[in-house]
């Protein structure tokens, strides 16, 4: 049988790609290398973008049963300040907290139940070339699953974009992250609120990242640390020091694990972040890479789950398109997904490459944050300009400065 999509990952952007695809009717094949539920590191935060794309999904109710969040709190510079989400005009002004258990199982059964065909414990291998076009792909076993179009979007380290040579830009940022997951005795008011520390340090260097505590309710808060590729001895850091140094910093009320027993038990998991659109192009002929494949991570502040969704759904309706009768090259020329995904963050990820590669200097991320916390509007500015949070008309001062920079920001180099 050939599909019209063969979608290799069933993470959020190949769950989304397969949900928009087999809503109008195309025939689609998912193929993942886990059994779900499965667990993914990943700091568990969804954004009021990430709340917005997966309501346009059709599951706005289903995210009520996780923990809502509602406000944010920085600190630094021996300061504490606390904001709500800025005020936009597309996204909530809320967020929630959802293990990846639940919400990749959750987005893979929704597309499942929209007529895509799901196969788990098949992971994807190789690309099936014809004619210098993609026509499917095969599993280490030898299976082949052929369709018109397929999309990679099996995570950072993709088999299929790699062997069709989507790779990362080495010049452009990535982060690398650990995280953990446990009960800690903290006020329950607290669940409503998630918290960044802006002072990670490797030895007097201050790094660009942050730590962060994402409340998952009941008690229960994924915590982690992340940092830059821009600073200059990223590959030195060990994270698992710095989670360790980070959770020492925190309340002992908290009760919180010992980071030996993490590690013993497997509970601390690293990953590392593409950011940025740091695979160009995104698309060879007859594929397409979404997701961390593509590189789509928020450089700002490693957000990637909304930047998933949506990448997910363009490729899908990109596919879709080059195979109907409007489709004037067919699925030998994507150039228009890049065209398009260019048109959501090109200007604001040309503003996040260079805004991460000026605080990979420790000194000016010492300043920033010295600055940022002791000047409450300034953390707010920077809050909405972080965030991707801001009016498209009128609102404060800090929307329009935000709209200004990224008319600016079109005149950086895509490169």
């Amino acid at each position: 049988m050939t599909y019209d999509l063969v979608i290799c990952g069933g993470g959020p952007a190949g769950s989304s790609a397969a949900w928009r695809a087999a809503s109008l009717g195309a025939r689609v094949l998912v193929l993942d290398k886990a059994k779900f539920p499965r667990d993914k590191p990943c700091g568990d935060g969804l954004t009021p973008r990430a709340v917005a794309s997966i309501g346009a999904l059709g599951l706005e109710n289903e995210l009520k049963a996780f923990n809502r969040v509602e406000k944010l709190r920085v600190n630094g510079a021996n300061r504490t300040l606390t904001f709500d989400w800025p005020g936009s005009d597309s996204f909530p002004d809320f967020g929630y907290v959802v293990a990846r258990t639940d919400l990749d199982e959750m987005l893979l059964r929704h597309a499942a139940d929209a007529g895509a065909e799901v196969r788990e414990e098949t992971p994807a291998w190789k690309p099936i070339v014809e004619n210098g076009v993609v026509r499917g792909v095969t599993t280490k076993q030898g299976e082949e699953f052929r369709g018109s179009v397929v999309i990679a979007a099996d995570g950072a380290s993709s088999p299929i974009a790699r062997s069709t040579g989507m790779v990362r830009d080495a010049k452009r940022p990535i982060g690398v992250a650990v995280r953990s997951h446990f009960e800690a005795k903290r006020p329950a008011a607290d669940d409503a609120v998630i918290e960044s520390y802006l002072e990670l340090r490797d030895g007097e260097d201050l790094l660009p990242g942050y730590g962060w505590i994402f409340p998952m309710g009941n008690g229960r808060i994924n915590v982690g640390v992340g940092i830059l590729s821009t600073y200059k001895g990223w590959r030195d850091v060990n994270t698992a020091h710095l989670m360790d140094a980070f959770m020492r910093a925190l309340p002992k009320s908290w009760e919180l694990p010992d980071i030996s027993s993490l590690r013993e038990t497997g509970q601390l998991k690293g990953w590392r972040l593409p950011m940025g659109f740091c695979v160009r192009e995104p698309w060879r002929p007859g594929v397409m890479a979404a997701g961390d494949a593509a590189g789509v991570v928020n450089p700002f502040n490693g957000e990637g789950i909304s930047e998933a969704v949506e990448s997910g759904v363009l490729a899908a309706t990109t596919a879709l398109k080059a195979l109907g009768a409007d489709g004037e090259r067919g699925p030998s020329d994507f150039s228009s997904y890049t065209r398009d995904l260019d048109a959501i963050w090109g200007p604001y990820y040309r503003l996040g490459r260079t805004f991460v590669r000026l605080i990979g200097n420790p000194r000016i991320m010492r300043a920033l944050t010295v600055v940022g916390m002791r000047v409450p509007p300034v953390m707010e500015f920077a809050f909405k300009l972080l965030a991707n949070l801001y009016h498209e008309q009128g609102g404060s001062f800090g929307d329009g400065l935000v709209r200004a920079m990224l008319l600016a920001a079109k005149a950086i180099p895509i490169g």
